[in-house]
């Protein structure tokens, strides 16, 4: 998702404003002065779990976790 993501990051950063103006998890999250650090720090952790799912070792304890709260938070 890290790379549908970087092609039209532009996009995605109205997506990450918008999501911060509406109450919740990320209330306040961002606003347009951050929103690009922010998406690209999202962008490059979701690069950092999609290759630590590719390496065999015990970071799974980790990532898989990871991955699903990102999927919650951004639903």
């Amino acid at each position: 998702s890290g790379v549908a993501k970087l092609m039209p990051i532009e996009f995605f950063e109205k997506q990450l404003v918008s999501i911060a103006i509406k109450p919740g998890v990320l209330y306040e999250f961002t606003n347009w002065c951050t929103v690009p650090v922010w998406s690209r720090v999202i962008i490059i952790f979701e690069f950092f779990l999609g290759f630590s799912l590719l390496i065999p070792f015990y970071q799974r304890n980790f990532t898989i976790p990871m991955s699903i709260s990102m999927l919650i938070i951004f639903k």
